[in-house]
């Protein structure tokens, strides 16, 4: 049988300095990656030994991650009030990462209230901070929650990140949501999480003076209407970084210019053609004039995805009135056809990666597919200097391989490996393989992609095809 030998205090876990310990110990809680798991890891330290317990419990950096929540098929809150109160305690005046996702019905609970009061009375230390308005939205009727906030209005000083969750929440009001963190001096980045966000809750925003000038990293994944877009747009002057996931609704017939001079990346999403599942919602209004009204010289990232009824003019005018160099391009337009899409390329020299990939699964039956046609015009060069005439700078491409035309020629390949050999960096990266090489008259242009790819080409095909470990094996 196996002996099993308890830790004794002259082991050699005594003989490691304490300062290393405590650096370790930052690493191993860090690089856990769910809030909720972090604070497992600290407890979890805390049990091995009582010379680790000590080390641990004086390392507030390892406490800092606040996650207050209902574990799944439970009815009872995580961490409860006591293990909460004792993970402020070791976190000591550390600024802290901060989350609550309570189901709404155990409010009835008097320890979930007492926890949720405990949790909200030290938000004012929160440097990250992800709220969940459906499971707030029972304090905002109760005095006790104005309560909790009443004596002390400090606000929250060292607030960088806020996320707020609205799902399964219609209207939300950002009135008592506000009070909850304001002021924020330092608050840039937020991000806004499901379902609708409509003209309402967006002035509810404005007239609790959120600090939209402040913002330098926005992402709004719930259904946003292009009027709210442009209302935010004409607050958010300071943005680098535009995320907005569904924008739908008709462009206003005039508005203002929307100057974003340090707006270095933006990605706008709508739904092709159809209407979101689930909602009632008008289409998504083609993205190209929705781009019309934003003057951003700084922008370099540019995403337009699930996109229709693409405006070649109000593209053309967006590029001319901001100036701005893009070098990252993801194009997604659901009835594109190859000529204008290479028109647009052409108004796009500084193009460094060009992503095609789609939203959707299209097939090569859809008009923007990766044909022939396609294929030459980003192969044609300038006969005096060689140089290509479409993107010339590009050094990476990436589509679907459901969205070659025609998986039996050649002419793919053909494109890769010319743009290659002039540019001995280029990459390629293929998704949607899962049926590459399946038919046996496939083999033609998967053959010749892997014999690139032998010969130094960085591509990368997602899944791996079965050919490639035949092909590529050295």
């Amino acid at each position: 049988m196996y002996r099993i030998q308890t830790t004794k205090p002259r082991s050699a876990l005594k003989s490691v300095p304490v300062d290393v310990l405590r650096s370790i110990f930052g690493v191993v809680v860090s690089e856990t990656s769910e809030s909720r798991a972090k604070l497992h890891t600290a407890l979890c330290l805390t049990h091995v030994c009582a010379f680790w317990r000590t080390i641990a419990t004086n390392s507030p950096e390892i406490w800092t991650a606040v996650h207050l929540h209902t574990p799944k098929h439970s009815s009872k809150v995580f961490p409860n009030v006591d293990l909460l109160s004792l993970v402020l305690q070791n976190s000591q005046k550390m600024p802290l990462t901060m989350e609550i996702a309570v189901q709404r019905a155990l409010f009835s609970q008097s320890a979930v209230l007492e926890a949720t009061r405990r949790f909200l009375q030290e938000i004012h230390r929160a440097e990250i901070l992800h709220l969940r308005y459906e499971c707030l939205e029972e304090f905002f009727i109760r005095c006790t929650f104005m309560e909790i906030f009443q004596p002390k209005m400090t606000g929250s000083p060292y607030l960088t990140h806020l996320s707020l969750d609205f799902e399964d929440s219609t209207s939300p009001s950002a009135y008592n949501m506000t009070r909850i963190w304001a002021p924020a001096p330092l608050l840039e980045n937020l991000s806004i999480y499901n379902d609708i966000l409509d003209l309402g809750s967006i002035r509810s925003f404005h007239s609790t003076k959120f600090p939209f000038h402040r913002l330098t990293n926005l992402t709004i994944t719930s259904h946003l209407e292009v009027r709210g877009l442009f209302l935010i747009l004409s607050w958010a002057t300071s943005l680098v970084v535009g995320k907005f996931c569904l924008v739908y609704g008709e462009i206003p017939s005039s508005s203002d210019f929307f100057h974003l001079p340090d707006l270095y990346e933006l990605d706008l999403r709508g739904q092709g053609f159809g209407r979101s599942a689930g909602y009632d919602l008008e289409a998504s209004p083609p993205l190209s004039r929705v781009l019309a009204p934003i003057k951003a010289p700084s922008l370099q990232r540019l995403t337009l995805m699930a996109d229709r009824d693409w405006s070649q003019a109000s593209f053309g005018r967006f590029l001319r009135i901001s100036a701005c160099q893009i070098t990252y391009l993801h194009l997604d337009i659901v009835d594109f056809d190859n000529g204008e899409r290479l028109e647009c390329l052409r108004l796009l020299p500084f193009i460094q990666v060009l992503d095609i990939s789609a939203a959707n699964i299209r097939y090569s039956r859809f008009r923007d597919c990766f044909n022939q046609e396609f294929a030459k015009g980003l192969r044609e060069r300038n006969a005096e200097t060689g140089e290509f005439l479409i993107c010339p700078q590009m050094s990476k491409i990436i589509l679907d391989y459901d969205a070659i035309y025609d998986t039996t020629n050649t002419y793919f390949a053909d494109f890769v490996e010319d743009r290659w050999k002039r540019l001995a960096c280029f990459e390629v990266s293929l998704g949607r393989a899962g049926d590459l090489g399946q038919r046996q008259i496939d083999l033609c242009e998967l053959i010749r992609l892997l014999s690139l790819k032998r010969s130094g080409l960085n591509i990368t095909i997602d899944p791996v095809p079965l050919w490639e470990t035949l092909i590529c094996r050295r």
